[in-house]
């Protein structure tokens, strides 16, 4: 293994669409809160959207990047007995160089926020301290549900806050709450993910509550055939995974089902509030996640 695929494999490159499509939820909320706020007025600003989305895309990333190095400069004794194939225990990386790069991607993740609102990079620093609470936490069950929950749910207010629109916190709080679960689901049935662990497929149902209950909530009669169809195709890709569960000899390849599942549960969200076009990106977002995992694992 080169140094190069070595770090490829520290930051998991394949599931980068599933983070880009998150940041595309945040641009879709920070659209529908602009015409939400301009509705009753006769001249509406111009909502500048380039420039915003491209820092906090890059904030984003450094920032989920830096958590990913972090991760595995933590799990460096655990992972020499259990997984001796990632590149630390190789030595392709030092553990030194990991606790560098980590840190100082979270703290890039800050500075670059800063450039697009003062808000932004206040919550990007709640972010980043989160990612470090589940760096030092996550081998105890409740602290790594909690905490990777919570950062999933904290890109879609991050993303958001990077433009100048009021922040609908009711709607953000319930998406917020939906990306949560389904993260938090995932870190369950991805614990001991080297194990055959054939019961854990009847937890993938548990992921359907993620995109069904903020759907409800929120749904519209105007985009409802939008919404009814992402749901259908968020239902059988969940089902789909299931099965994966039950037929494959390793949790991961289900695992690998779940995390390209990120995008679908975006898509379903961006429908909901009408915001479809920006949806087809987050559906191109799975399938460069899918493509993507054929060469560099997720996990």
């Amino acid at each position: 293994m080169s140094k190069t695929q070595a770090w490829f494999n520290i930051l998991r490159l394949s599931n980068t669409p599933t983070l880009i499509s998150n940041v595309m939820v945040g641009f879709g909320f920070g659209i529908s809160a602009h015409r939400l706020q301009w509705s009753d007025s006769a001249i509406v600003p111009t909502f500048s959207q380039l420039t915003p989305l491209l820092f906090i895309t890059i904030a984003l990333l450094c920032a989920y990047f830096g958590g990913l190095v972090l991760n595995d400069a933590k799990d460096f004794e655990h992972d020499k007995q259990h997984r001796p194939g990632r590149p630390l225990p190789k030595g392709i990386i030092s553990k030194k160089e990991a606790w560098v790069v980590g840190y100082s991607l979270l703290v890039s993740a800050v500075l670059i926020a800063a450039f697009t609102q003062t808000r932004s990079a206040y919550l990007m620093l709640i972010l980043a301290g989160c990612i470090l609470a589940y760096t030092h936490f996550h081998r105890l069950f409740f602290p790594a549900l909690l905490f990777m929950g919570i950062c999933r749910g904290l890109v879609y207010l991050v993303a958001c806050s990077a433009f100048s629109v009021e922040i609908q916190p009711l709607l953000l709080l319930v998406f917020g709450l939906g990306i949560a679960w389904y993260t938090a689901v995932l870190t369950f049935i991805a614990r001991g993910e080297e194990k055959n662990n054939k019961t854990k497929r009847w937890f993938v149902l548990l992921l359907l509550p993620a995109a069904y209950i903020p759907a409800l909530i929120y749904y519209t009669e105007f985009q409802m055939i939008w919404i009814v169809c992402s749901l259908v195709i968020f239902s059988i890709w969940t089902a789909l995974t299931f099965v994966i569960f039950q037929i494959t000899e390793k949790s991961v390849h289900g695992i690998h089902m779940i995390l390209a599942g990120f995008c679908l549960l975006d898509v379903v969200f961006l429908c909901v509030v009408s915001e479809v076009h920006i949806a087809i990106l987050s559906g191109l977002c799975l399938l460069l996640t899918i493509g993507a995992q054929r060469k560099v694992l997720g996990t």
